[in-house]
């Protein structure tokens, strides 16, 4: 917003606003101080007036760019109008059109020599700052002359490790096509070998079960054979510190066939497959002889002292190769 009077940027805090030309005017521009300008109240600036549509005819004939400020405005201790209508308008002061004009050349005489110093002092900065901008552009320049020179230089270094680079990586290429095809090479023996090792092992899994079973076989047998002198005796009461002997002495007393410790080639109990059967441990008594241990075992069939009411076995006697002819022939 411009002052009215002094056209000068003004605040509207520090002005008064005219109701009839919508004009603001610098309270200092209408000789008004700053106590003066405080103690004016709401009504009086909302209503207040300019001194030019006061009066405007004694402003059309007086110089147009006379500034306002000129005109008083009385205090507030006098009883006056605060329109800014003039009291003693004998007092006012008019310039005159000569006055306008010696004040007129007077400014331009002050704004010529200010433009000279004005125009001097751009000259020598602008000489200044040529003068400057060539200095730092030759420095620039061999600034920028030396870095391209090193750029140059990194350039064909970068290009010879380049071509160095091409021939590395052409020769990893040869290298690496002779290593695949080694690969190649490699892995078809070893499929071939893995499809020899694997009809090897079957050959030789056929030929290992075969051997195994024929194996097993002729132990079974020699086993059956082994135990061909064997008698298995159950039924009889386990006790602490037991002679086995003098049991088989009296098992052929009692069965009428005599049977001295000279026959009897070693004798044991044996452990019951499930450890949960409580019924006395078998006795397995091995005889010199086949013939003797069938006599045995024929005596034992003919005695009926060793049967129940029932006819139920109180003591049994067998042979121990009987209980492994169903396996040998289940294994054939």
């Amino acid at each position: 917003m411009i002052c009215g009077g002094c056209r000068l940027l003004l605040n509207t805090d520090c002005s008064l606003h005219c109701h009839t030309c919508d004009i603001n005017y610098h309270y200092e521009c209408l000789n008004i101080n700053k106590e003066q300008f405080v103690t004016l109240s709401k009504e009086f600036r909302s209503s207040w007036t300019c001194p030019a549509c006061v009066n405007v005819t004694r402003r059309i004939k007086t110089n147009l760019s006379t500034p306002v400020r000129h005109n008083q405005v009385p205090s507030t201790e006098q009883s006056m109008d605060l329109s800014c209508e003039i009291v003693n308008k004998s007092e006012a002061h008019i310039p005159s059109d000569s006055d306008s004009i010696e004040k007129f050349n007077e400014l331009l005489n002050t704004i010529n020599l200010w433009r000279n110093d004005m125009n001097s002092n751009i000259m020598s900065i602008r000489d200044e700052i040529k003068n400057d901008m060539n200095s730092n552009f030759m420095s620039i320049r061999e600034e920028i002359k030396n870095t391209l020179s090193d750029i140059q230089s990194e350039i064909k270094s970068l290009r010879e490790e380049q071509a160095t680079l091409r021939q590395n990586v052409s020769n990893i290429n040869i290298e690496l096509s002779s290593l695949q095809n080694s690969i190649q090479f490699q892995s078809d023996e070893h499929g071939t070998l893995k499809h020899r090792v694997d009809e090897i092992a079957r050959v030789a899994g056929e030929q290992t079960t075969s051997a195994t079973a024929g194996l097993q076989y002729r132990i079974d047998s020699l086993e059956q054979q082994a135990r061909q002198t064997n008698v298995e005796i159950c039924n009889v009461p386990e006790r602490r510190n037991e002679n086995l002997i003098g049991i088989i002495e009296a098992i052929g007393t009692a069965i009428r066939f005599p049977i001295s410790k000279a026959d009897i080639v070693s004798i044991h109990r044996v452990p019951h497959a499930h450890s949960t059967n409580d019924r006395p441990k078998n006795i397995i008594a091995k005889f010199s002889t086949r013939i003797q241990r069938d006599n045995i075992i024929a005596a034992y069939r003919k005695a009926k002292s060793l049967r129940e009411k029932d006819d139920s076995p109180v003591l049994v006697i067998r042979g121990e190769d009987d209980l492994k002819k169903l396996r040998i022939t289940k294994k054939k």
